[in-house]
């Protein structure tokens, strides 16, 4: 299938870049009907910035100056310029406006075309450090969600969940390290779901 195509999709993320990376590899270098053409981040110190050009991708950085609004605005610049569709927060460190949300909200879908995960079984450990979360409340299971966003904090329609036990064994970094191997993978099964219009 040719880029032409494809439907094409951004992915913003703010640190390491090792869920873009993964979806950027998964849509771009395998086949598939959709292609990442840019990544935006809101983090000039993110490591994902050093690893755009291998993976042949668009990038942009796009800080925070003190206005939500600037912000948002230069980032629908760069991608209402590229056409892209849909977008995939991987790691992304900001709530998104309900405009900004508006702006990818599908009529037919009935939801927006932004996805995001998040590292706990929702709606438990919905914010911030929800491993550590989980691990702290000794939880004798946890998981990942992806889902689409909404104008609430990780409330949007599930699209996938994962799960997987914790050990006797773990500490937190091995708990924490078994759950972002889930997440690459559900990310990708969850872009497939929704591409191929799989959802129940």
């Amino acid at each position: 299938m040719s880029e032409d195509n494809k439907i094409l999709a951004a992915v913003l993320a703010s640190g390491n870049g090792t869920n873009a990376e993964n979806i950027i590899k998964f849509t771009n270098h395998e086949s598939s009907n959709i292609h990442v053409k840019a990544l935006i981040c809101d983090n000039p110190d993110a490591d994902i910035l050093n690893k755009t050009a291998e993976l042949d991708v668009l990038s942009a950085l796009v800080p925070f100056k003190g206005s939500i609004e600037a912000q948002e605005k230069a980032i629908l610049d760069v991608l209402d310029a590229l056409n892209i569709e849909w977008l995939f927060l991987a790691g992304y460190m900001r709530i998104l406006s309900k405009d900004f949300i508006n702006h990818y909200y599908d009529e037919k879908l009935g939801q927006s075309k932004i996805l995001n995960i998040h590292p706990a079984l929702l709606p438990e450990f919905r914010g911030l450090n929800a491993y550590k979360k989980a691990f702290d409340a000794g939880v004798d299971k946890s998981g990942v969600t992806v889902h689409f966003v909404d104008n609430g904090v990780d409330t949007g329609k599930i699209i996938i969940q994962e799960s997987f036990d914790r050990l006797d064994s773990d500490d937190f970094e091995s708990f924490k390290k078994r759950g972002m191997d889930l997440e690459y993978k559900s990310y990708r099964e969850a872009i497939k779901l929704v591409m191929n219009g799989d959802l129940e």
